[in-house]
């Protein structure tokens, strides 16, 4: 089977398949959009029949490739949790999900904790290989990922004893403080949103995953955490938007802007 330099492997049909040692999991994954909505899956594989299956609805404004990374990243969270032994086969049809799991200098935040996760499973021993499976060639477990996913997309809801269990994660998480600052609600976030349209730079903004120093340098991306306005204060999304004197103009007409309406 040939293994190109993106670290990942081909699956291009049954006959592939049939390449991988028997003693594996395989785990298939997918994102979906329909209708506006969008959902991702992943199916849990061993010698031929379904064993474990999962799906996850996100908000509208997230994309098939957020779904697709999602996807790969809730199987492995998946296994970890579980504590399935053995090597497993992760087989996703987004090859540019692949592509920035396999990139070292990739700052995806999902990226990351993707390659976070099969590190510890390597030193526990266990493997994880990864690869790109064509779609719609007669796989069953593509064909039956492809299905979930459609299906958590469509199925999206939230009662509201899970909203009031979201809102104390949300305030007790490690992670997310800079969107806190912005949404301190999870049940108005979730209505702001879904009538927001969103692009890169808003996604950027509202999570502090860009290209502020603070960000960088956790993945050595950037030598240190300071600001060039003074060499003392983080560059942090909050410092940027109030008070680093670099974006002083920008600020002051953003203030006049927003008193004029």
């Amino acid at each position: 089977m040939d293994h190109p330099p993106e670290s990942f492997g081909y699956i291009t049909g049954i006959e592939d398949l049939e390449c991988l040692p028997n003693d594996c999991l395989d785990i298939y994954t997918d994102g979906s959009k329909i209708e506006g909505k969008v959902g991702a899956a992943a199916t849990f594989f061993r010698n031929g029949g379904e064993t474990h299956r999962m799906g996850m609805g996100l908000a509208r404004y997230c994309t098939v490739y957020q779904a697709e990374m999602l996807g790969i990243l809730g199987a492995i969270t998946r296994v970890q949790q579980r504590k399935m032994e053995g090597p497993i086969n992760i087989l996703s049809v987004s090859r540019a999900s692949l592509e920035t799991i396999g990139n070292p200098n990739s700052d995806n935040p999902m990226a990351h904790e993707i390659k976070k996760l099969v590190k510890e499973r390597e030193r526990n021993g266990l493997t994880t290989e990864f690869f790109w499976i064509e779609a719609h060639v007669g796989i069953p477990g593509n064909e039956r990922a492809d299905e979930l996913a459609r299906d958590a997309a469509l199925k999206r809801s939230i009662p509201g004893e899970s909203i009031e269990e979201w809102q104390r994660r949300y305030e007790g998480a490690k992670t997310g403080a800079t969107t806190r600052l912005f949404f301190a609600d999870v049940g108005v976030a979730r209505k702001m949103l879904a009538s927001t349209s969103m692009t890169n730079a808003k996604a950027q903004l509202l999570t502090g995953h860009s290209g502020v120093r603070q960000y960088l340098h956790r993945f050595g991306l950037a030598a240190s955490p300071y600001c060039v306005c003074d060499d003392e204060s983080v560059e942090s999304i909050p410092h940027v938007l109030l008070t680093c004197p670099r974006f002083g103009r920008e600020r002051l007409d953003c203030e006049q802007a927003m008193v004029e309406r």
